[in-house]
């Protein structure tokens, strides 16, 4: 991982409120848990992510306002499909009513990572590009999306 000791217990509190809509689905969870996981602390992000934009920040420091995250088609399909159909134990309504941005019955896998990404909870900007195939950059960085082990 690159994030040190104190971005971890950051992050883990961070999805204490995901870890109770998805408690009924345990694949669900490690799923979604994964997705942001490899947002957030995988050490070869400069291979799955670009920089779209930066600002200025506290002493001439820079930074990222928003970012690309290029990852499969099957992981987003898989972490979608594992969790659709879970019910929020609370309420019996559908958590992708609560994570999507819109119905369960308007949601897909891109619908849904596109508002994991853009949405008024995001710290920062993430735009989800699902793309099966590598590709140069900027001619100078290879971009080969990221495929993570996804569970059903």
């Amino acid at each position: 991982t690159c994030c040190d000791y104190s971005q971890l217990v950051r992050y883990n509190h961070q999805l204490s409120v995901p870890r109770q809509l998805m408690s009924r689905c345990p694949a669900c969870f490690l799923n979604f848990r994964t997705f942001l996981c490899d947002f957030t602390c995988n050490p070869k992000q400069n291979e799955f992510m670009t920089i779209t934009q930066e600002q200025d920040y506290n002493n001439n420091t820079q930074e990222v306002v928003s970012v690309n995250y290029y990852v499969t088609n099957s992981s987003v399909n898989q972490m979608y499909n594992s969790c659709v159909d879970v019910q929020y134990s609370a309420s019996n309504q559908k958590i992708m009513d609560l994570l999507c941005g819109t119905t369960v019955d308007n949601c897909s896998p891109y619908t849904f990572v596109n508002y994991l990404g853009n949405n008024p909870e995001t710290p920062f900007i993430f735009n989800v590009n699902l793309t099966e195939e590598s590709f140069d950059y900027n001619s100078t960085v290879k971009i080969t999306p990221i495929n993570s082990t996804m569970y059903s």
